[in-house]
């Protein structure tokens, strides 16, 4: 196995490494925590809900998995938009934990960035090779984290596929089971900070 294929297997474990960072400062930092933030987690949730609304059925395996490529709702305007909320859920727990420097809490969300970015390279190697010349265009057309796509004249084929459109009413039903289990972490590590803080203040320190 590559180093990149097992990097992305063990994609869901290295996410442990920044929230045990964050737990161990949010226990000993004095520094209350900050709920504002958690507005990042409900951008998070509601763009990973469409998104899932969009995708329908997928797998999360060890190995890439796309049987079609998805080129509606937000994956008109972002070919990782998943990541994405990835991404606001890890900043808006970073700084709603408000337990380090602030140079310390750029350089784990930039942690967490480079994470993705790793993998995305990962993914769109698969991609290509499985859905060719559909693919490289639309990736040409579509910012590989969030923008305005290109024209459709460029794209037609890519962004006018009538069997992309999807039955929201049923598609929703799917997102809320598929992404259910990422939405619970999220409110678990919301949680499991709180815990931290009152540990922290409980011991005075």
């Amino acid at each position: 196995m590559k180093w990149n294929e097992a990097y992305f297997a063990a994609r869901g474990w290295v996410m442990l490494l920044p929230l045990a960072v964050l737990l161990w400062a949010r226990m000993v930092s004095d520094h209350p925590i900050r709920p504002e933030w958690l507005i990042y987690l409900l951008a998070a949730a509601a763009l990973r809900l469409w998104a899932g609304a969009h995708l329908g059925e997928h797998g999360n395996a060890a190995h890439p998995e796309a049987t079609r490529l998805v080129r509606t709702g937000p994956y008109r305007s972002s070919r990782n938009p998943l990541y994405v909320a990835n991404i606001f859920t890890a900043a808006g727990l970073i700084f709603y934990a408000n337990a380090l420097p602030l140079a310390f809490e750029i350089a784990l969300a930039a942690f967490v960035i480079a994470h993705h970015m790793l993998l995305v390279r990962h993914e769109e190697a698969f991609l290509r090779a499985a859905h060719g010349s559909v693919y490289a265009e639309y990736a040409t057309a579509t910012p590989r984290w969030w923008g305005v796509a290109r024209p459709k004249s460029l794209t037609k084929t890519v962004t006018e596929d009538v069997s992309d459109r999807v039955s929201l009413s049923a598609s929703l039903k799917t997102a809320l089971r598929r992404q259910s289990r990422n939405l619970l972490y999220a409110l678990l590590c919301v949680f499991a900070l709180w815990l931290a803080a009152h540990y922290g203040q409980a011991r005075g320190v």
